[in-house]
């Protein structure tokens, strides 16, 4: 199982340096629900900035609608936010601090081996701290 943060999903799609290649993965994809938010405030922001043109931002954005598919999304509770606002040892953001509660919450209910997909080096050590597996850094 592997649970994706929007740096892995942004980096394969915007097929920049040393991105992992999700379509090869085998095995059960999760996230929260903040992974479609994050990805898309990010192309519109690209599109506003001039980094993609509407041709490139239309092409993205049905890639990762079609990607979203693939990513079982789960729910933000007041459970998972409580969570978030625990100190985790390292400085971590409010979002990166919801992924990484909703992966916890999800990896105890569903006990399989769980990979933690991430290109934040922040990110990757809350993670390594709740003993996750961490690939992308």
């Amino acid at each position: 199982m592997y649970y994706i943060d929007a740096s892995v999903l942004l980096r394969f799609l915007l097929q920049q340096q040393s991105a992992i290649n999700i379509v090869e993965l085998r095995g059960d994809f999760f996230s929260s629900e903040l992974l479609p938010l994050e990805c898309r405030r990010t192309l519109v922001r690209y599109r506003l900035i001039q980094e993609i043109d509407d041709e490139k931002y239309l092409a993205l954005s049905e890639d990762l609608t079609q990607l979203c598919k693939r990513i079982t999304v789960l729910k933000v509770d007041s459970e998972i936010l409580n969570r978030a606002a625990q100190n985790w040892g390292i400085v971590l953001g409010s979002l990166d601090s919801i992924h990484l509660a909703t992966a916890i919450r999800y990896r105890e209910t569903h006990r399989d081996e769980w990979t933690f997909l991430t290109h934040d080096n922040a990110l990757a050590g809350g993670a390594r701290l709740n003993e996750f597996r961490v690939m992308g850094v």
